[in-house]
């Protein structure tokens, strides 16, 4: 039967966000992430970072229209023949926010 052996693992994570009012009914929002699973230098090809950026229009004080960009970066993964690039990600979106109370 195989071994099976189970060792401790370090990660990271980081997160910040934010937002900078342009104006009664631009402010512009923002979120950035930071993920590592494995800090051990032998473990590589794992950590990614996530990028959210966007203005947020307000045409009432209820009504919130956010156009923004979500961009996923990934670290290249280490192979026997070299390295396997993870393709990069970016996702235009726009999300709508309505306050019922």
């Amino acid at each position: 039967a195989p071994s099976i052996s189970v060792s401790d693992k370090s990660a990271i994570g980081i997160s910040l966000f934010g937002s900078y009012v342009l104006s009664e009914r631009f402010t512009f929002v923002g979120r950035y992430d930071y993920f590592d699973a494995n800090i051990d230098d032998k473990a590589k090809g794992d950590s990614r970072n996530y990028l959210i950026a966007g203005i947020d229009y307000k045409p009432n004080r209820k009504v919130s229209i956010i156009p923004n960009v979500q961009i996923e970066t990934y670290e290249d993964i280490p192979t026997l023949s070299g390295k396997r690039s993870v393709e990069n990600s970016v996702t235009a979106r726009v999300t709508i926010s309505y306050v019922f109370l």
